[in-house]
């Protein structure tokens, strides 16, 4: 299994606010559920990307969102440091997915301990029509706070 250590995570989050701090332009904002507050999603200058950052209140630890086509539906994939989520319109409706230990870029033994994975069933179908991308990053940025355990909200504020 991966090892994370501190400096390698905060060396992470430092590159990732880095990235987000500079030449991305705000997209939208809106609040979320509960105790994270405004988010605001940017979009990334990155040429060929497919790629939005999400920050909630300061903004201080952000949360990357990939969207991709796959098997014909669109996933989004949303990631930082310290977990990991997929959202995915498919057939069923949108709504939110574990990622899969073998695709995980994240250590599943953090993963577990971060990420409520009932409350991930429970919003398995958000909605049973198609959203728009901006609606989907919406939802996503609102549902999100709901599956983060209580002992590490603050990885999202």
């Amino acid at each position: 299994m991966k090892q994370i250590n501190f400096k390698s995570m905060v060396l992470m989050l430092a590159l990732a606010f880095g990235t987000m701090a500079f030449g991305n332009e705000l997209f939208m904002q809106g609040e979320s559920n509960g105790y994270a507050g405004t988010y605001k999603v940017y979009s990334t200058t990155q040429a060929n990307t497919n790629q939005w950052i999400l920050n909630y209140g300061a903004g201080e630890m952000p949360v990357t969102i990939a969207i991709a086509e796959i098997r014909g539906e669109k996933v989004y994939h949303v990631y930082s440091a310290s977990f990991e989520v997929m959202f995915v319109n498919s057939k069923k409706g949108f709504g939110m997915r574990k990622v899969s230990n073998g695709i995980s870029k994240v250590d599943a033994r953090l993963q577990s301990l971060i990420v409520n994975e009932e409350k991930i069933q429970s919003l398995k179908v958000i909605s049973t029509e198609t959203p728009s991308v901006k609606e989907a990053l919406s939802m996503i940025a609102t549902y999100l706070p709901e599956v983060i355990n209580e002992n590490y909200h603050q990885l999202l504020n």
